[in-house]
């Protein structure tokens, strides 16, 4: 998936022109009169946002093509207005919509010029208001003052969402491609939540009456029967024990999940073979559990997690803050310090690496160690017993900030870039470090 993402991102990169022209277009069409009402301009503008937070356009450009595109249809339709004013309502299409003049006219009589801001927002009357502030002789001046502020305030309602919606898929993508299809089944929850919200409250203003009835009949009915009551009490902290319980017994659950996973046996191999070609056993790559390769392994470890940690942190690395609600929020600020900021978790077959380290080259960038162990051991030492081997990759990444509102790590695509780097800080520690080449990745087998 990730693939599929980078191309989408590098065709509207490589034809800017044809996501601002449809930004554009769809900003004037919906600012203009009746033929407003039924393009889905703000869709599309959306999309636009979510192009902005994913880095496929330029974001001044995208805003001025959203701004002066509202700016222009609201034009479009004020002159109209004003042009035809009382031939208006027998003209094509607007004699096919009586009602919808109407209800612009009622809305501009009754809240005047600030109609003109606040009807941008209201889908009912969003692309008639101009033209009934043209026919009704509204000063060119005023008019284009709000025009131009509602414009504004109307793309940055649905820049910025987008924006951000955009960032939150590159940032999935970067974690893992499942997290992608998360994100979106929880935006469709909370969308037909939203809708189920408006739905109920609607069922509720038309049922009120009844449940008013119904609420005095009931409490007339229990008046005088505390036997009634105290069975109600009792069910309700029946139901209350049980939700508790029900945490409780999920929280055992997860807990049992971990300790009774399963762990495959591990296989030996004596050090020479695999200097010598047992290295290729190894996965050459970070796998989704879909099969989509990902980022390509480059280092292979001998050793406990603690010497590892050990030798990493005497090179000057340090041990990456683990990923957590609040840690996750330094990602929505634009001036987190990168030390700080959290490692985002990776996923082979399923499985989160086990050991990460980082260390900062400068204020925008840092290389990443991760490390998931393997299911081989390898024998270093005869009579001591194998070393766990581990292997991962070391990557470099670079921070970026879109539109200036969250930080975001993009993960450099030279993955051969980094190694020389960690290649010296252990051969400092005095660590036996061998370079190896699989296709045009080099791997690095450390003991």
């Amino acid at each position: 998936m990730g693939s599929h993402l980078q191309t989408l991102i590098g065709y509207f990169a490589a034809h800017p022109m044809i996501a601002l022209g449809a930004v554009f277009a769809a900003s004037l069409l919906e600012a203009l009169a009746v033929i407003g009402t039924i393009v889905p301009g703000s869709s599309i503008v959306f999309i636009g946002g979510a192009l902005l937070g994913l880095n496929a356009l330029n974001p001044w450009w995208t805003v001025a093509a959203a701004v002066s595109g509202a700016i222009l249809g609201d034009g479009i339709s004020y002159w109209l207005g004003h042009h035809y004013r009382e031939h208006i309502p027998t003209i094509w299409p607007m004699k096919n919509y009586p009602g919808l003049l109407n209800r612009g006219q009622a809305y501009f009589f009754k809240h005047g010029g600030k109609s003109v801001f606040f009807g941008r927002f209201l889908a009912p009357v969003r692309a008639i208001v101009p033209v009934v502030a043209g026919m009704s002789g509204m000063p060119a001046l005023p008019f284009y003052v709000m025009n131009s502020l509602s414009a504004v305030a109307w793309a940055a309602i649905h820049l910025i969402p987008g924006a951000l919606f955009g960032a939150s898929l590159q940032l999935a993508g970067a974690v893992s491609s499942r997290l992608v299809v998360v994100l979106l089944v929880l935006a469709l929850v909370l969308w037909g939540a939203g809708k189920l919200v408006r739905i109920a409250y609607r069922a509720y203003q038309q049922l009120r009456p009844h449940i008013k009835w119904l609420r005095e009949h009931t409490a007339r009915r229990l008046r005088g029967k505390p036997g009634l009551l105290l069975r109600i009490a009792l069910l309700a902290l029946v139901i209350t024990l049980g939700l508790v319980a029900g945490l409780y017994v999920g929280d055992l659950l997860s807990a049992d999940g971990e300790r009774y996973a399963h762990h495959p046996v591990a296989a030996s191999m004596p050090l020479a073979d695999w200097g010598g070609g047992g290295w290729r056993l190894l996965p050459r790559a970070r796998s989704e559990l879909d099969g989509d390769l990902e980022e390509p392994f480059s280092l292979q470890w001998v050793g406990s997690a603690a010497q590892i940690g050990a030798t990493l942190s005497a090179a000057g690395w340090q041990h990456a803050e683990s990923w957590s609600s609040k840690t996750m929020l330094l990602w929505l600020l634009a001036d987190t310090p990168i030390q700080q900021l959290p490692v985002l978790p990776k996923y082979d077959r399923g499985r989160v690496q086990k050991i990460t380290y980082v260390k900062v080259l400068n204020p925008r960038q840092r290389l990443v160690i991760r490390l998931w162990p393997m299911r081989y051991k390898v024998e270093t030492v005869s009579g001591e017993p194998p070393s766990r081997l581990w292997s991962g990759m070391v990557t470099l990444e670079r921070l970026q900030h879109p539109i200036g509102m969250i930080t975001l790590a993009r993960t450099a695509s030279d993955f051969n870039a980094p190694l020389p780097l960690l290649e010296q800080d252990l051969q400092s520690q005095r660590l036996s470090v061998q370079r190896r080449q699989r296709h045009d990745t080099g791997v690095l087998l450390v003991r």
